[in-house]
């Protein structure tokens, strides 16, 4: 007896239905991965881009300083003044460029000597310019800087110094940053009426703290630079300064450096020391 003619569409439902159940949670456990795959790899995505900002902002870092103030001096002179400096910064990634102008003026007030105390009613000044650029490799740094400076106190018409080499940080975290640093240098000056130049050997290291939490900062340095023949010709140089925040941009500046040289000009001590209080202004 023959089957109804609907009993094959019936039966043949269930096989069809099975393929087509199957295939729907196929699409839908494929959905699901691929909803996966690209909420992590937006994830991803914007976790690389707040890194790639932050190394951005950190590549162009800048800071620019004005500061005005009053000075003494002592050496070849005792007297008292007024100074100005202006110090700027800029790294560009792993390389940094600092860069500082100083200048001073005061009414010249000899040191006694055996005629008696005398004194000069002209104004003396002195102005001193410096850059330093580095660029940080492998656990060291190269680097390259020039000086330029001239003081009328102790007769030094005009000082030049080129020097480059090496150097390394010794600690760098935690708000402390130390390194040193030695090259060859060439220094050519005129001391009086006196043109002179010679090579030598440089070194410096310097020292800044930052106390965690707080926008105060200490910082000293040294420098020394050997004339290469004659070892005992020598020039010596530092300084301690302390800085201290105020409001809007605007901090107390205080700076004291001293200067020493084994052969100065004639007729001029070997060392000069200066203390100075600034306003200053940071942008």
């Amino acid at each position: 007896m023959p089957f109804p003619a609907f009993s094959s569409a019936s039966a043949s439902a269930p096989l069809l239905a099975a393929p087509l159940a199957v295939a729907v949670f196929a699409a839908v456990a494929r959905a699901d991965v691929s909803s996966d795959i690209l909420s992590k790899v937006e994830t991803d995505a914007n976790s690389i881009g707040r890194k790639l900002a932050a190394d951005d902002s950190s590549a162009d870092d800048s800071e620019n300083k004005i500061a005005i103030g009053s000075a003494l001096s002592s050496g070849n002179t005792e007297s008292g003044g007024a100074t100005a400096t202006f110090e700027a910064r800029q790294k560009f990634g792993k390389a940094e460029l600092r860069a500082a102008f100083d200048a001073a003026y005061e009414e010249q007030r000899l040191r006694e000597s055996e005629t008696g105390r005398r004194y000069d009613e002209r104004t003396k000044g002195n102005s001193k310019a410096t850059a330093h650029v580095e660029r940080r490799l492998s656990g060291y740094y190269a680097f390259a800087a020039a000086a330029g400076m001239n003081d009328d106190v102790s007769k030094v018409r005009f000082r030049a110094v080129e020097t480059g080499g090496v150097g390394t940080y010794l600690c760098d975290e935690r708000g402390v940053s130390a390194s040193v640093e030695i090259g060859p240098a060439a220094i050519q000056q005129k001391l009086a009426d006196d043109r002179d130049s010679f090579h030598g050997v440089r070194a410096a290291e310097r020292l800044e703290w930052k106390p965690e939490g707080k926008s105060m900062r200490v910082w000293q340095g040294v420098e020394a630079i050997w004339d290469a023949p004659d070892p005992g010709r020598a020039i010596y140089s530092g300084h301690l300064g302390a800085e201290a925040p105020l409001a809007g941009g605007f901090s107390l500046l205080a700076k004291a450096s001293a200067d020493y040289d084994t052969e100065p000009a004639e007729g001029a001590e070997k060392a000069d020391c200066k203390f100075s209080a600034m306003l200053a202004y940071t942008f």
